[in-house]
């Protein structure tokens, strides 16, 4: 097997060890930024699969290749540790191997996440798993973790994206169940929930397919069950409300293929037919929509399957973005949608609302989509591409846009194909007999066919081959198009008998070429053998590649063996690059803490550094390592380096930073054992020192990172627990936001306020307010038993009941009762908790409210009984039915604007009420219209924030904008565009 890759190359993901420089400058290309052809990967062994999972926010991807035992290799992008090879590297440009994990059987990833399953059954995990992330982003686990609670588990799948209320995980087990797994809030994987998904219990589960925010099942009988977000009617159920538990789709024959897209959801039935539903005419913010996206022409939206029509029998289904296409059984393809970027391969940029055939193609075994692009798998190996072309994605060797498929030309054989973030990668069971974008053509064939056989064998370690070739009189230093030899190819794949017969051969063990000289790349690589038999042939062993050497590219990779081999064979320990790191600040920038404590050990100077804010403790310290900055504080670093950093952590629900030095406590102290809690001893000049930013104190940056031992030693220093930062808050305002108890008991224990108030919802409140919000049980029964009013009410006039029942946090709601919740407290908008659980269908929560609420009236004697269904009455709400004009009612059309501010939340869906009762809901950019008689009350709720707008039907039809106030964190209705009256 061969790996191939094209495309984006922004993170380094196409693995050959180019990647761009890390600081660019928008709008301008540089050098290893993407490649436009395919080119073999180097070095890896054989393998069983690939997968490439991106982000929606870097863009760039990870790569993930699975050996054919199971063992599992990585590069690209590193967010939130999602490589899980224990560095803090940002990228890794060439394939690594993941240690402490095997018998890996498939691969999903998350937004800062992995997930693996292995061949016994259960699942790993490693990455980043918080619901709020900071900056720096230090991963909950850097390395494969077990998740407990998850065995016997044959078929994994996770969200398309990071935004949504569905499970993290979702699990298939040997008996058909499936479990529904999410992180814990301390030690994610080990603490985390657990629950089993609620299907049909006469069948089980062939396999789960989950969107951005919806989900189905598709059960071993055929029938198709959905549960999640149903604003378009994207579920099937022929209604457009939400549901937390599954549904059957009905309408449906036997279903073989599910595919759910942004809004809308197609079905492929055993049959071959094509079902559609959700979403028809949709787009952007910004530009003209597109109709026809279900495929069944300009019809409105449906919320129950439809056929799509003029198809033959379909056997799978893709959607790229804004358009649809579907695999026939014949190896034909059909599509419909947007076409504004020759998206669906027909010759032409006009949008079809009904099926068409894409030209020109046949024999296609498989369809893969990347936003804009298409690419097509041929059985006979080939690969086809059409659509969008940005950073040469399509692989044709152009950046052209490609409205009919065109043939990515040097490849042979492939078998499977995978893509994201704009970068391709192929898997071949053939190597190409003509790959002309891997080697450069001279003007005689036949020179180029041997530079081409000897580059290919020494990369495969095929020594009779290369051996043959030499015979024939081949030049051992032939080079490339990249000016690379043989000779470093065979280093990189750690092909020792290669490299020692091309080195007896004549090799030159120093040829520089653009992937770097033979040491480089066999360092890079940890081909420990292979450096030692190049370093006896002559190799300069401080030779340097983009100004590194051996040694700075070997602690990088954190090889402790090839570090101490190359400090025997002579490297110089304190060499620096040509931006004045050594091999000792690569060692701390990877986060290899043993490679450091050897280089120091060894003699390394731990200040050698271009300047104090780039020097290997300055990084350590950026990297929140103790470890590291212990060890090198104990080496004789010089501590002002901590001062130089900042380190940002982005407050709960409101995307500001603070600044905070976090060891500035050791530095003032002198002492280089300090550990995090010994800080009974603070000086008056750490304060001094400290420079906070925005009213933060260290005793609010302890709190909100939870070392209980640090705040109890700060507040025995004396450190004011009531003080409050510029917006208000204090540091138990921090502690409860990331549920850190042990740390908010200390803070009452010394005196913290527990009526204190709080910014952090967005809205002024109570910090009772905040732990109610966020379902902390422990810290809602702290906090009342410290004294907290259980009534106490925050804008808008809410009460932590309200907000504890829209969160559906049962646990929360009946402590909050047990110690005197107001069932009858009204918001400013005349609504109670009652109707904040309701209108939220937190079912369970709403019984449990009813019931207490029942209990009361029985309990009191004397009193008027209303009505014993638990519906509200409306007295209860406050809801004065406006005055009606006299005559007819009239009828009118309602249309609702959602916002288009780039600062209102993440794609919120707003639900929208008329007269009380919920009649669907509208998102972010989007519309929605629905008839009504006569004049009233139209109410939008998006969580806890409201706003009404009364509308008579004798005004003129006027659309209704709604709009996010960032100053206050409201929602406001009005006839303007700016959302107001």
């Amino acid at each position: 097997m061969t790996v191939w890759s094209w495309g984006n190359n922004e993170a380094g993901q196409l693995g050959d060890g180019t990647q761009p420089p890390e600081n660019r400058s928008i709008g301008t290309t540089y050098e290893h930024e993407f490649r436009a052809e395919p080119r073999e990967v180097p070095g890896l062994p054989d393998l069983a699969s690939i997968a490439i999972y991106s982000d929606s926010d870097s863009k760039a991807p990870t790569v993930y290749a699975i050996t054919p035992n199971g063992g599992v290799l990585a590069w690209g992008v590193n967010l939130g540790g999602r490589l899980g090879d224990g560095s803090g590297v940002w990228t890794r440009s060439r394939p690594v191997n993941l240690s402490g994990i095997d018998d890996v059987t498939a691969i999903c990833g998350g937004f800062t996440n992995t997930f693996a399953l292995r061949a016994d059954g259960s699942v790993w995990a490693w990455g980043t798993f918080r619901a709020t992330y900071e900056w720096p982003m230090v991963p909950d686990y850097a390395m494969p973790t077990s998740i407990s609670g998850l065995d016997d588990v044959v078929a994994i799948t996770t969200p398309s994206g990071p935004y949504n209320d569905l499970a993290k995980l979702y699990a298939i087990r040997s008996d058909g169940s499936v479990l529904a797994w999410r992180p814990g809030d301390s030690d994610p994987l080990r603490n985390g929930e657990v629950t089993q998904v609620e299907l049909s219990k006469a069948s089980s589960v062939r396999s789960v397919v989950v969107g951005e925010d919806s989900a189905f099942a598709i059960c071993a009988d055929g029938t198709l069950w959905a549960w999640g977000r149903n604003g378009d009617g994207q579920l099937g159920d022929g209604t457009t409300s939400d549901r937390a538990l599954p549904v059957r789709v009905e309408g449906l024959g036997r279903i073989s293929v599910v595919v759910a897209a942004w809004m809308r959801t197609f079905a492929v039935g055993e049959d071959g037919s094509v079902w559609a539903w959700g979403e028809n005419s949709g787009g952007p913010a910004w530009g003209e929509p597109v109709n026809g996206l279900l495929g069944i022409g300009d019809a409105p939206n449906q919320t129950a399957p439809m056929r799509v029509e003029g198809l033959p029998k379909i056997r799978d289904l893709v959607v790229a973005g804004r358009s649809t296409f579907a695999l026939a059984r014949d190896g034909s393809v059909w599509c419909w949608g947007d076409n504004s970027m020759g998206t669906l391969g027909i010759g032409t940029t006009v949008d079809q609302s009904n099926p068409v055939q894409v030209l020109g193609l046949t024999g296609v075994e498989s369809i893969l989509t990347d936003h804009s692009s298409v690419f097509a798998l041929k059985a006979d190996g080939t690969v086809w591409a059409w659509g969008e072309n940005w950073h040469g994605k399509l692989g044709d060797g152009t950046e052209t846009d490609r409205p009919t498929p065109v043939q990515v030309p040097g490849l042979a054989g492939v078998s499977s194909l995978n893509i994201g973030g704009s970068t391709v990668v192929a898997l071949a069971t053939d190597v190409p007999e003509n790959p002309t974008s891997s080697f450069d053509v001279s003007s005689s064939q036949g020179a180029h066919e041997t530079r081409r056989e000897l580059a290919s064998a020494a990369a495969y370690g095929q020594i009779d081959q290369v051996k043959s070739l030499l015979d024939e009189g081949a030049d051992p230093n032939l080079v490339d198009m990249d000016g690379d030899t043989a000779l470093v190819h065979a280093a990189r794949g750690g092909h020792l008998d290669v490299v020692g017969l091309l080195l007896e051969s004549g090799a030159d063990p120093n040829h520089h070429g653009r992937n770097g000289t033979p040491l480089t790349v066999a360092a890079s690589g940890g081909q420990t053998d292979v450096v030692r038999v190049l370093v006896s042939s002559g190799a300069l062993v401080d030779g340097r590649f983009e100004g590194r050497t051996a040694l700075m590219m070997a602690t990088q990779q954190g090889d402790e063996a090839l570090v101490r081999g190359l400090l025997d064979y002579g490297a110089e320990i304190d060499a620096i690059d040509d931006a004045g790191h050594t091999a000792l600040y690569f060692a701390v920038d990877a986060q290899h803490v043993n490679a450091v404590e050897l280089l120091l050990k060894l003699g390394a100077r731990p200040d050698r550094a271009a300047s104090i804010d780039d020097s290997p403790l300055g990084i350590a310290t950026l990297r929140l390592n103790t470890s590291m900055v212990l060890a090198l504080l104990r080496a004789g670093a010089d501590p002002a380096a901590i001062y130089s950093q900042r380190h940002a952590l982005t407050i709960p629900n409101r995307g500001e930073a603070f600044l905070v030095p976090e060891w500035a406590v050791a530095t003032v102290l002198g002492r280089s054992d300090l550990h995090v809690g010994d800080l009974s001893s603070v000086p008056a000049a750490y304060w001094e020192k400290a420079e906070l930013v925005n009213g933060k104190t260290p005793l609010m940056f302890w709190a909100n990172n939870g070392f209980a031992d640090a705040v109890e030693s700060l507040l025995d220093a004396g450190a004011d627990v009531r003080t409050v930062d510029d917006d208000g808050d204090d540091a138990q305002s921090y502690a409860i936001s990331r549920q850190h108890l042990e740390v908010l008991e200390s803070l009452l224990e010394h005196g913290a306020n527990p009526n204190a108030r709080s910014s952090l919802l967005g809205q002024p409140s109570f910090v009772l307010h905040v732990a109610a919000a966020i379902g902390w049980s422990a810290g809602v029964k702290t906090l009342l038993a410290h004294g907290a009013a259980v009534n106490g009410r925050g804008s808008g006039g809410i009460t932590p009941i309200m907000l504890a029942s829209g969160a559906g946090e049962d646990e929360c709601v009946t402590l909050l009762l047990s110690s005197g919740a107001d069932l009858s407290a009204l918001d400013d908008d005349g609504d109670s908790a009652l109707f904040y659980a309701e209108s939220r269908e937190r079912t369970s929560t709403l019984e449990l409210l009813r019931r207490s609420r029942a209990g009361s009236r029985h309990a009191s004697s004397g009193s008027s009984t209303p009505a014993q269904d638990g519906t509200e009455t409306a007295a209860e709400r406050k809801v004065t039915p406006p005055a009606r004009p006299a005559g007819p009612r009239a009828k009118r059309v309602v249309e609702v604007h959602g916002s288009t501010q780039s600062g209102f939340l993440n794609r919120p869906r707003i639900r929208v009420f008329w007269n009380g009762t919920e009649v669907g809901g509208v998102d972010h950019g989007g519309r929605f219209r629905f008839e009504v008689e006569g004049d009233g009350e139209a109410r939008f709720r998006y969580s806890f924030r409201s706003a009404r707008l009364n509308v008579n039907a004798a005004d003129a039809v006027t659309p209704i904008y709604l709009s996010w106030d960032r100053t206050w964190g409201r929602l406001i209705a009005g006839t303007t565009s700016d959302g107001r009256v």
